[in-house]
């Protein structure tokens, strides 16, 4: 990479309209909040927007496109292995909400054959 000024002045004009791009993804990202979506749709739009949003910002900003492919491809790695482990605690998170024993649970005591069913008193 030469530093003269023409290739200063590219890298300047690329910096300035990612910036844009990325202040109109966010008012994109706003704007498609108010839109009344199915269920959990506008969650998936909004992450979708930002994932392009951090691509963005991690090959431009972060200079992760000019570098060389074997440190991409150990990137790449780590991001699928991060995607892997949410996408499983996640899923964790919503096989839980099914759990059968949470709503087996009765109100009493816990072991039913040791509850006495006739209490005695006895007064003095």
């Amino acid at each position: 990479m030469s530093d003269s000024v023409e290739s200063v002045k590219h890298h300047v004009r690329s910096y300035i309209i990612i910036g844009t791009l990325l202040i109109v993804l966010t008012g994109v990202t706003v704007g498609v909040s108010y839109i009344k979506f199915e269920h959990s749709t506008n969650i998936v739009v909004a992450l979708i927007i930002a994932t392009f949003k951090a691509a963005l910002v991690a090959s431009i900003f972060m200079h992760l496109f000019w570098d060389m492919f074997i440190k991409m491809a150990v990137i790449f790695k780590v991001m699928i292995f991060t995607a892997v482990f949410f996408a499983g605690m996640m899923a964790l998170t919503l096989w839980s909400l099914k759990d059968p024993i949470g709503h087996s649970q009765q109100i009493g005591p816990m072991f039913p054959h040791q509850a006495k069913t006739h209490v005695e008193h006895h007064e003095p």
